[in-house]
């Protein structure tokens, strides 16, 4: 046989490879890539959180909008949480048309009053657990601004405004 070369590798010599030195600098780089992808997907998630509370706003460029308040209302609710009491106080505020706003006044200080305070005092006793829950109140808002108009017999009141909210369990 002849002699072989003497840079060519001999069977017997042992192979360099990259597998055993590259190993723990793969792992850290599949790592970084997983953290990376998971940070882009959370950040997908909750971006749209600020989009969603831009457009519950009423659009006040379009029209003027004003506010009229309403009354304050204190009541119980015996149905949000089965077998207690829920004392529940609040001021509430409706944002209408600039033009409407005298009229609105009119209404709720005068002819609707006892309506309009019968309609919201409703709203207030039917409301369950998850509408007193949520932090912004956007199904009770939303549900006192409906029993508004439905007195109004008009889409008058654009948004409904609860300040000084108390929910006290008994």
């Amino acid at each position: 046989m002849a002699d072989a070369p003497a840079d060519a590798p001999s069977e017997d010599a042992p192979k360099k490879s990259g597998g055993k030195l590259g190993g723990p600098a793969k792992i850290a780089g599949l790592v970084l890539t997983v953290m990376l992808i998971e940070a882009g997907v959370l950040y997908v998630l909750l971006a749209p959180a600020e989009a969603v509370a831009v457009e519950e706003l009423p659009d006040a460029k379009s029209e003027e909008l004003a506010e009229v308040e309403v009354d304050a209302f204190s009541t119980t609710n015996a149905r949000a949480i089965p077998g207690r009491l829920v004392h529940l106080t609040f001021r509430l505020t409706a944002v209408v048309p600039q033009e409407r706003a005298d009229t609105m006044q009119d209404s709720v200080s005068g002819a609707y009053k006892a309506r309009i305070r019968q309609a919201v005092l409703e709203v207030a006793r039917a409301a369950d657990s998850d509408d007193l829950d949520d932090p912004r109140l956007r199904g009770f808002k939303t549900d006192l601004a409906d029993a508004v108009n439905t007195v109004m017999r008009e889409d008058v009141v654009r948004t409904a405004v609860v300040s000084e909210f108390k929910a006290l369990e008994q």
